[in-house]
């Protein structure tokens, strides 16, 4: 009886112990990873931050949020969403979990957030009318392994709206991934079972059933081109307008495969397949019995230098276009003058995209 009993004293002291030193840790890891995302997506835009964290023997709870750190994009924005996004997460620490499950690890994150609570004023209102007041809630779970690797799920709610007849519907969707903690290399899964539009009177009708992308992700030159592969599919996509004759009802599927590759220490090299079955579609009588269509491109030797110029000039252009987009809603009665400085930002733009890739 007292080995039986010292030993569970022992093991107990050991989960305290091991409890006490990850929960000292897991803020030091939340910042880590912070600071490796925005590696990452700061250049497009956006930023994480930890604006508070607190911690208990057991559990910490995190409030982290989501900028925009483009002034005109943000201004833009802001008209209709809430920013900065804020989001709580209650963090249990391992090496034994015990809510929702047993299970094991350093550390799992829980988060939850009303879809609504995303969307300012009027927006808001018109949102939780449509879904009669039935808030569409996305939840998310992240689990850090012992050997570094953070395995996160998300799942939302069904979106269900009916507006004077018209229907949309959106099956709750999943997200999955599998990550590296310390180089963010992994998978990640997306699948949307199903989105259903029927607009009222019956005049048009879209179904789209089984969505799924797959991402492998094997590492980034200069965290801006992205190396590895990317799964498409869709497993029927059906679109039928009663009001216009010429186009039919279209029924199809469709997949698509990209795969980014080093060639070498300077060169990368892409891959890109994709197949559309129209074997249910009805095309109109002026086309050919068209049944299947495939692509495949495949480009090697490409310079990494100048598609790195290039990416970075394609986000330069959009960044431009943005705040020409909050100029015009600001100036409406100068249009002509705005509409006149996005072409000279488009043709300057193209030149420099056209250099990098000719030149590099």
């Amino acid at each position: 009886m007292k080995k039986i009993l010292g030993s569970v004293v022992v093991a107990i002291a050991l989960w305290a112990g091991a409890t006490a030193i990850i929960g000292n840790q897991t803020e030091h890891q939340v910042n880590g990873y912070i600071e490796k995302i925005n590696t990452l997506y700061q250049q497009n835009g956006l930023n994480l931050k930890m604006t508070d964290y607190n911690r208990t023997f057991l559990n910490s709870t995190a409030m982290i949020e989501l900028d925009i750190t483009d002034s005109s994009a943000k201004e833009l924005l802001s008209e209709v969403y809430t920013l900065p996004l804020k989001m709580n997460y209650t963090i249990e620490h391992g090496p034994i979990f015990f809510q929702n499950g047993l299970g094991f690890g350093l550390s799992k994150a829980h988060q939850k957030i009303a879809l609504s609570s995303i969307l300012r004023d009027e927006g808001k209102e018109e949102f939780l009318n449509l879904v009669h007041n039935k808030d569409v809630m996305i939840e998310g779970e992240s689990v850090v392994s012992f050997f570094k690797k953070i395995n996160s799920k998300i799942l939302s709610d069904e979106i269900k709206i009916d507006e004077n007849g018209t229907l949309l519907t959106i099956a709750p969707f999943i997200i999955t991934n599998s990550l590296d903690l310390d180089t963010l290399q992994g998978d990640g899964h997306f699948i949307l079972p199903m989105i259903f539009f029927k607009e009222k009177e019956d005049n048009r009708e879209l179904h789209i059933e089984n969505m799924v992308v797959d991402m492998q992700l094997d590492g980034f030159i200069e965290d801006i081109l992205m190396l590895g592969k990317i799964d498409f599919s869709v497993d029927r996509l059906y679109f039928n307008d009663k009001n216009n004759k010429d186009i039919g009802e279209i029924d199809m599927a469709t997949k698509f495969h990209l795969t980014t590759q080093k060639d070498s220490d300077t060169t990368m090299k892409t891959l890109f397949e994709g197949s559309v079955d129209l074997t249910n579609t009805n095309l109109p009588n002026t086309l050919p019995a068209l049944k299947t269509l495939t692509g495949k491109i495949n480009i090697e030797g490409l310079g990494i230098e100048g598609m790195v110029m290039f990416q970075k000039t394609a986000k330069e252009m959009e960044t431009a276009q943005t705040a020409l987009v909050a100029k015009m809603q600001e100036q409406p009665e100068q249009m002509d003058e705005i509409f006149a400085e996005f072409g000279k930002i488009e043709e300057e733009m193209l030149l420099r995209l056209f250099i990098h890739l000719i030149l590099y």
